[in-house]
C-alpha cells in the first residue's frame, strides 16, 4: 500500500512540474517590447495596420480591428508581441 502512495505521489510530481515547465516555455515566446506610442493607423489589402514607436525603432503590425477602432493616435501603451507579431496593447 505505502508503495502506491510513492508511485502516486511521485507521478503527480513529474505531472505538475512538466505542467509548470511546459508554461515557462510558453510565456518566453512573449516578448514585452515596453511601452510604445501608436504614431499611424492605416489599412491595407482589408488588414488593419498600426505603427508603433519606441525611441528610434518602429513596428508596423496587423492588429485586431478591435484595437484598430479603439485606440486613437498618440496614444501610450505596453506593446507585447508574441513570435514577432502583434499580441496585446494595454493602454
Amino acid at each position: 500500500m505505502g508503495k502506491y502512495v510513492i508511485l502516486l505521489t511521485v507521478i503527480l510530481f513529474l505531472f505538475f512540474v512538466i505542467k509548470k515547465v511546459k508554461s515557462f516555455f510558453k510565456q518566453m515566446k512573449l516578448e514585452n517590447i515596453g511601452y510604445c506610442l501608436v504614431v499611424d493607423k492605416f489599412e491595407k489589402d482589408g488588414k488593419a495596420m498600426v505603427v508603433f514607436q519606441q525611441s528610434e525603432n518602429e513596428w508596423t503590425l496587423v492588429c485586431p480591428y478591435k484595437i484598430y477602432l479603439e485606440t486613437p493616435l498618440l496614444t501610450r501603451g505596453l506593446l507585447t508581441l508574441k513570435d514577432g507579431a502583434f499580441y496585446s496593447f494595454e493602454s
